[in-house]
């Protein structure tokens, strides 16, 4: 795996006012998709330097670190090097330090200091957590589907599956030849981002920061709302993914709250992902392009002409000072525009239309999907009262064989009393 290196840079203010044990932190700074940040501490007579970045209870991230503190003037350097490991448990990491005295008489410079941490990132390593439930073997005889990915097999619920997806209900349900399969084969899937599916599915849990895009990636190729609903929600609530990251997760699966909010909290351009489509015709974002970026992410002619350095249309009309060829040359211009202003607008209503026939056949989708999960219900009563009903019979059927038990008794013992009375019944001819 290729190295990945990044420095983070800061200027720390008012460093001689900290108390013991009172620290400062640098503003947070993403790189390779996590967000890092330094901290200073005076604690013990010392001044401290800190690295933070967080992961997952599933991460560990092996690196490099040089540690820097400049002193007046950039005239010496404090330096130290070493290989840390970041873990669940240790999110900050000591880096150096330095004696208290010696950088307020040598390194502070009115108060300021500035720290520089160099890391070069050796392994990200991602360790798969315990499964939440088992599709395996162990799960077959309570399955009527089998699903292969890949090596894998995960045997599960047709009609369960039915009633969280429309595209499963169509594939097991409908007319295709799949509905008579016992085994269907699903492509361009991950089995392990399957299994954290299928878990959510079956539990409604299992969502973290380690399988919500997995989890999302599927939800969204199977069309599945609650999975989709409940990892944009994880999005929002509890991820610590970046802004950057999260609002092209937000255009790339169209999770229109999570792009509000992400849109609501962008304060830099470092926040925008590049030609996202949902950073278009924002007025915040706009502020933040620099000008001569706008023109590249127009959508109509109209927008296109308010940013164009020309007068408006009557102003042409009646200003002496543009020469007859000029002014001819714009409004032959301004027709081209207006034309395909025009041929846009009528796109626009036919993907209107469309759009309105899709949201139809979605309704009436939905209303057979909760009508298979009325009938899913039903069935689920009909075998908890078959069930009820075989435990009465079992019941029943222990009673009987105890009645029967006790009368083969009677007979044997009818039998043996009839022997006596015949013997002696030939013992009185006898005398």
């Amino acid at each position: 795996m290729a190295e990945k290196e990044f420095t983070l840079t800061y200027e720390f203010q008012n460093v001689g006012e900290l108390g013991d044990r009172q620290n400062l932190d640098s503003p947070k700074e993403e790189h390779f998709g996590m967000e890092w940040k330094m901290s200073i501490d005076h604690r013990d007579g010392h001044l401290k330097v800190f690295l933070n970045t967080d992961v997952t209870e599933n991460q560990e991230i092996h690196f490099d670190c040089t540690t820097k503190i400049f002193s007046k003037n950039k005239e010496r350097t404090h330096s130290e090097s070493d290989t840390r490991v970041f873990t669940k448990y240790g999110c900050w990491m000591h880096c150096t330090k330095i004696d208290w005295k010696t950088l307020n008489d040598e390194y502070l410079n009115d108060g300021k200091l500035e720290v520089e941490v160099h890391v070069k990132i050796r392994k990200n390593v991602l360790f798969p957590r315990e499964p939440l439930r088992s599709f395996g073997e162990d799960t077959k005889q309570f399955s009527d589907i089998t699903l292969k990915v890949a090596d894998r097999r995960f045997y599960v619920s047709k009609l369960y599956l039915s009633s969280q997806s429309p595209y499963f209900a169509t594939l097991f349900l409908g007319q295709f030849r799949e509905s008579e399969k016992s085994e269907i084969e699903l492509k361009d899937v991950n089995p392990q981002d399957l299994q954290y599916f299928l878990e959510f599915l079956y539990a409604e849990g299992g969502i973290c920061e380690y399988t919500v895009q997995g989890i999302l990636a599927i939800a969204d190729m199977y069309d599945t709302p609650v999975a989709i609903k409940k990892c944009e929600e994880f999005l929002i609530d509890k991820s610590k993914l970046s802004l950057k990251h999260k609002l092209e997760l937000a255009g790339k699966y169209r999770l229109e709250e999570l792009k509000k909010v992400c849109l609501d909290k962008i304060e830099s351009k470092e926040d925008i992902p590049e030609n996202a489509e949902e950073t278009k015709k924002n007025p915040k974002i706009e502020s933040l392009k620099e000008p001569e970026d706008r023109i590249n992410h127009v959508e109509s002619v109209d927008e296109l002409i308010s940013l164009l350095p020309i007068p408006p249309v009557e102003s042409c009309r009646t200003s002496e000072s543009i020469e007859n060829s000029e002014t001819d040359d714009f409004y032959q211009a301004f027709e081209c525009w207006s034309n395909e202003k025009e041929v846009l607008d009528l796109k626009m209503e036919t993907i209107e239309c469309e759009n309105e026939e899709l949201k139809l056949e979605r309704s009436e989708f939905i209303e057979k999907i909760d009508g298979l999960k009325a009938e899913v219900k039903i069935s689920r009563q009909e075998k908890a009262e078959a069930v009820r009903k075989l435990k009465q019979m079992e019941s029943e059927n222990k009673e009987l064989k105890s009645r029967l038990k006790i009368s083969n008794q009677k007979i044997v013992d009818g039998v043996k009393g009839a022997k006596e009375l015949k013997c002696e019944i030939e013992k009185m001819k006898i005398e």
